[in-house]
């Protein structure tokens, strides 16, 4: 795990293969088993995640992008481009099909 800045509350389920390498995890967030968090190229691009985010079951969360705030990233999705707050991606890359007006 490589965080450079973590928020209270990061509760990782089943720590078993999930791989962490972010700049930012944020309040209160969820990591699900067999999670990838990384670069892509290199170590400069690592991924922020927003507070109180829920990345599920097999998702992988790769290269310079921000999930926001209150977002849900669906299992086995593959996140590529940033996530809106208050949104649920899902699928391979990731494609957000859902947004919480005013988040």
């Amino acid at each position: 795990m490589n965080i450079e800045k973590c928020g209270a509350g990061l509760f990782i389920h089943h720590g078993f293969g999930t791989l962490i390498s972010a700049k930012e995890v944020g309040d209160h967030c969820s990591i699900g088993q067999l999670v990838t968090i990384g670069y892509v190229n290199n170590s400069v691009d690592r991924p922020i995640i927003g507070n109180n985010v829920t990345i599920s079951v097999g998702a992988r969360v790769l290269g310079a992008v921000k999930v926001g705030d209150n977002s849900f990233v669906s299992a086995n999705s593959v996140v590529l481009a940033n996530v809106p707050p208050g949104s649920t991606a899902v699928g391979v890359p990731a494609k957000t099909v859902w947004r919480k007006e005013n988040s």
